[in-house]
């Protein structure tokens, strides 16, 4: 048993590949978990915006109240 596995054990070719796998799971990881936090924050900002212009008066002419 060990003559059949030994080569087996000790190849070391698709070691790239988990690191490669486990680098791209990191990166997909943390570009959602920055997308999410944007997208929280953005919506917070414009709700701000939102009340905070809902306070002011625009009229289509300023010289109406004359």
């Amino acid at each position: 048993m060990d003559e059949e596995s030994g080569p087996f054990i000790r190849d070391e070719t698709g070691a790239i590949t988990v690191d490669w796998v486990v680098v791209s799971a990191a990166a997909v990881g943390l570009a959602a978990l920055i997308a999410t936090t944007m997208t929280d924050n953005t919506v917070d900002l414009g709700d701000k915006v939102s009340t905070h212009m809902a306070g002011f008066d625009f009229d289509a002419d300023p010289n109406a109240g004359d």
